[in-house]
């Protein structure tokens, strides 16, 4: 943590795991122009915000505590993957405008997570993967979803219940995720 600033110099830098880092800015990431990797794991903060528009094409955000606001998702206009796993504070993830490379999407034991919201801004969304969260299938099925989705699962870890979901996927022609 002490003189995490430095890496900001690191100019041709292209993967970076950032571990237990508390409340300390994250605007070095700005300067790392060459910067495709991005995993944030454990630590604490609300948000992301100070991250600017970016050519980041892998992110993944795992366990951080108190991470309730990923409303500025859309700055990471290169992502082709994604991956959210255990915030317990997040609510929504909503896509408010087109992120055209983006392929694949994993949340994963998200329990507070009630909105995915936007989907019809990820026109190249292939995979998607959404398990134990707050989102109610049947709503999150209505919504307009890209034509390039192919595999999609969705469970909820109740059995009964995951079942009739999977039934119903299967239904729609949706494939489980390889």
């Amino acid at each position: 943590m002490k003189n995490l600033e430095a890496i900001g110099h690191l100019e041709d830098l292209n993967y970076l795991a950032l571990h237990s880092i508390s409340k300390l800015p994250l605007h070095f990431i700005n300067r790392l122009k060459k910067l495709k990797q991005l995993r944030i794991l454990l630590g604490g903060r609300e948000h992301i915000q100070e991250i600017e528009e970016n050519e980041i094409d892998h992110l993944e955000i795992c366990r951080v505590r108190g991470l309730h606001d990923l409303s500025q998702i859309t700055k990471f206009r290169a992502l082709t993957s994604l991956v959210i796993e255990d915030q317990v504070k997040l609510q929504e993830i909503g896509f408010d405008r087109e992120l055209e490379a983006l392929e694949e999407i994993t949340i994963s034991n998200c329990k507070g997570l009630a909105r995915l919201s936007g989907m019809e801004q990820l026109p190249s969304l292939r995979k998607l993967r959404i398990f134990k969260t707050a989102i109610d299938f049947d709503s999150f099925i209505q919504q307009k979803l890209p034509n390039a989705l192919s595999e999609l699962e969705f469970a909820t870890s109740k059995s009964k219940i995951d079942q009739e979901i999977q039934a119903s996927l299967y239904n729609l022609g949706f494939q489980k995720w390889t």
